[in-house]
């Protein structure tokens, strides 16, 4: 009986591709429910480019400003945006609850758009992440295609013959993307019983955050999962003596890896990328051998986790080195180059529900995602660089 009751309210889409968010009549809504890649993109109603909002909400000039990125929704919703932000911000200034409650419920369908643009392009939780390109697909499988450089150039070709072809090795990698979501839930009388703070909207907004943290633990489960190439490294925190010394040189390690990697100084295949737990990192740079004991001071530790460093001593100068303790892993490293994994993106969608005859609200969303390596020989395991 109930089911009379409930109400959909601000369904919306994100199209993985423009990176448009879209509203879904109800006609539309139903399809996504039952598989969001039959949508017909062109015959949506957008709302706001999430890609420009991004870009302006991470400009210096406009990121405290809302009302100054208003241009990227839709034109039938620019002037309805920037009342909601002129409200926002004068109950902001006035501290005013009331009125920044007034006006989320005046405004929720932008205000959802907003959250929907906010999470998928601007906050990150967690940093390896960030490290790998994303792809953007409007289709649940597909096959990502590796071309081969394997172009040969023939010295003394005898009279009459002409060079063999040498290009034409191609790898695919199937993928199919996952559907991942979740939801949050208040009852009415919650909401009547807890004062002084809007806990719904805070639930949505750390829900954002718990999706960002799995992404970002899918990234991580995917790098440990490249065990096939592997490299025997050296325990960089051994130490030994009266007083405790330093007994490994990182040196050789450096060498072999560049080795694996053909040494070549081209971007696409050579080694850009050494992942670990952070304990790791500040292991290396505490060796007595790499910050050289007699000439320099301790370096300065680093937090173990969710921290990237550049311009590692002894490195070459175009290796990042990734911590993130997401890595479960306690001994072992990656050295990998950074195209050697792919992210592959599917819609977003996102809507709330409201039963009046059952007394609560509930938020979904739900994404798709896929995390595959696509060259597994530009991943090396690189075993046993801490005890």
């Amino acid at each position: 009986m109930t089911e009379i009751f409930k109400k959909i309210n601000n369904p919306i889409v994100l199209d993985p591709e423009t990176k448009m968010v879209s509203k879904l009549n109800e006609s539309q809504f139903k399809i996504a429910q039952s598989n969001v890649f039959d949508l017909d993109w062109h015959e949506l109603e957008p709302v706001l480019n999430a890609g420009q909002w991004a870009r302006g909400s991470l400009s210096a000039s406009t990121k405290n400003d809302e009302l100054s990125i208003t241009d990227a929704f839709a034109p039938e919703y620019q002037e309805k945006a920037k009342e909601m932000f002129a409200g926002f911000k004068e109950a902001r200034r006035t501290g005013s609850l009331k009125a920044a409650v007034i006006t989320s419920a005046d405004y929720a369908l932008l205000q959802d758009t907003v959250v929907i643009a906010e999470n998928v392009e601007v906050i990150r939780v967690g940093v390896l992440s960030q490290q790998f390109e994303e792809i953007a697909t409007r289709t649940l499988s597909g096959k990502w295609r590796d071309y081969a450089h394997d172009l040969k150039w023939f010295r003394n070709i005898p009279e009459g013959k002409s060079p063999e072809p040498s290009f034409g090795k191609v790898s695919e990698t199937p993928f199919t993307v996952l559907k991942n979501g979740g939801a949050v839930a208040i009852t009415d009388r919650a909401r009547d019983v807890i004062t002084g703070a809007n806990i719904f909207q805070r639930l949505v907004g750390q829900l954002q955050d718990v999706r960002l943290q799995d992404e970002n633990l899918m990234v991580s489960e995917e790098i440990e999962s490249n065990v096939s190439n592997t490299e025997a490294g050296v325990d960089f925190g051994a130490r030994s003596g009266t007083p405790p010394a330093s007994t490994q040189n990182p040196l050789p390690l450096i060498n072999e890896i560049n080795n694996d990697f053909g040494g070549t100084q081209r971007p696409d295949i050579r080694w850009d990328l050494f992942i670990s737990r952070g304990f790791i990192y500040n292991e290396y740079i505490s060796n007595d051998i790499v910050r050289n004991l007699y000439t320099s001071p301790l370096p300065q530790q680093t937090p173990q986790d969710l921290n990237v460093s550049s311009g590692i001593p002894g490195f070459p100068s175009y290796v990042t080195w990734v911590r993130d303790d997401t890595i479960t892993n306690t001994t072992d490293a990656w050295a990998l180059n950074r195209s050697a994994i792919k992210k592959f993106r599917g819609p977003t969608v996102q809507y709330t529900v409201t039963d009046p005859e059952a007394e609560f609200t509930k938020y979904t969303t739900k994404t798709h995602l896929s995390v595959e390596t696509v060259k597994p020989e530009l991943v090396y395991l690189v075993t046993d660089v801490a005890a």
